[in-house]
């Protein structure tokens, strides 16, 4: 027999707990809410007093966006606020030749010398353990041309810019590159060394650089620990322990996918070769192999790659019949021949269209894409490559890229 008392106390207590839970839910819901206003006035008001990036200070000098303070222990010279807020100042922080970077801070300015020797090196250190690329934005860059005569017709030979082992050379202005960064070697295992050698006569116009360099992070990846029975808890290393201290930054937007040393993230924009000039004047180095990715928004399905008339020449000097267009076979051969050009570039699966004429192709060569226009539905990447020799109008190309 169940007495009235008890069944009264039992249902009194299951009201109790209800009603807690429902207070439980009430109160975390408005302390998230709270807590997320605060952290987005907080996110603001950084935004507002404490710019971060780079910036140009007093008389058009390029420089950091930091607090007075790092610039100072740096040795670098305050140029101003410079548009970095309230708090920070534009600090002109100097990178010498044949050393590290002065400061571990996510943005670097690398500016040639007033006085350049024969070879110039940076090191540049991970500022945190969550660094995983260097997205290099080349302001300015002007080193001599790839040679036109001698034993090694199109190579950089005097002056030219080492970076991950691909040498480049000419005028690179306003080009980028993306370099990865081994996070399994520790912070201290994984330094970056650029290299710019600046032999040979130099002109007025040459062996000048202006380099902005973005160190990325890669999301944190971390792998619960199972607790179980007579299990023990793994010690952290000092590489935890300095991913877990490490200043948070959300650069998911920048971040190049892997393999693509070249990525642009607009919808519409141009994409030109190293050191392309406008009317043929310029000429891109021999023996370079990279691969250029376009961003694929939400809903993206297409992307189209034109050239107007004369901005495409990638070398071509092979047989090839009158009317036929210089794509696939005869821009790379299965087996190599003597002599054969090995100039093109690859655009996965497209539809070319020339006049009333459709070509399904993938590789493209001499002037294929002179005046045409191609249509991929994906990849969007397209790989470069020259051979060890020059053939032909090797001026390189401007494509105008759509994406939709």
């Amino acid at each position: 027999m169940i007495h009235i008392n008890s069944l009264c106390v039992v249902l009194l207590l299951v009201f109790t707990l209800g009603s807690c839970s429902e207070n439980d839910v009430k109160n975390r819901t408005e302390t998230e809410q709270y807590n997320a206003t605060r952290q987005a006035r907080v996110n603001h008001q950084q935004q507002t007093n404490n710019q971060v990036g780079f910036c140009t200070g007093n008389n058009g000098v390029a420089g950091v966006c930091m607090t007075r303070m790092a610039c100072t222990r740096g040795g670098g010279t305050q140029l101003g606020f410079g548009g970095c807020g309230t708090y920070n100042i534009c600090c002109d922080v100097p990178s010498t030749c044949n050393s590290n970077t002065p400061l571990k801070t996510k943005y670097i300015s690398l500016q040639s010398p007033a006085t350049i020797a024969d070879r110039c090196t940076y090191t540049i250190q991970p500022y945190n353990a969550n660094v995983c690329q260097l997205r290099f934005n080349f302001i300015s860059v002007n080193l001599a041309p790839p040679t036109t005569t001698g034993t090694s017709p199109g190579s950089c030979d005097n002056q030219l810019l080492d970076i991950n082992g691909m040498v480049l050379c000419g005028d690179l202005s306003d080009q980028h590159l993306y370099v990865p960064i081994d996070q399994t070697t520790g912070i201290m295992g994984s330094e970056f060394t650029l290299q710019i050698l600046t032999q040979g006569v130099v002109s007025a116009n040459t062996n000048k650089w202006n380099i902005q360099v973005t160190q990325l992070e890669c999301p944190q990846t971390t792998t619960p620990q199972k607790n179980g029975f007579l299990t023990i808890p793994r010690q952290s290393t000092l590489q935890d322990l300095r991913k877990m201290f490490a200043p948070r930054s959300n650069d998911a937007d920048m971040l190049a996918p892997p393999g693509c040393d070249q990525y642009y993230t607009q919808q519409t924009g141009s994409i030109r070769s190293f050191n392309y000039r406008q009317n043929g004047l310029g000429q891109y180095p021999q023996n370079l192999h990279y691969t250029i990715c376009v961003k694929r928004g939400a809903g993206d399905s297409t992307l189209d790659l034109s050239a107007a008339s004369g901005n495409f020449k990638m070398g071509f000097d092979n047989t090839m019949p009158a009317g036929e267009m210089a794509i696939d076979s005869y821009c790379h051969q299965t087996i190599p021949s003597p002599g054969q050009s090995n100039d093109y570039i690859l655009v996965p699966p497209v539809n070319v269209y020339s006049g009333s004429a459709l070509y399904d192709a993938v590789f493209f060569c001499g002037t294929s894409l002179d005046g045409h226009k191609v249509m991929t539905e994906g990849p969007f990447m397209i790989i470069f490559n020259s051979d060890d020799t020059l053939s032909g109008d090797e001026s390189g190309f401007n494509l105008q890229y759509n994406v939709y």
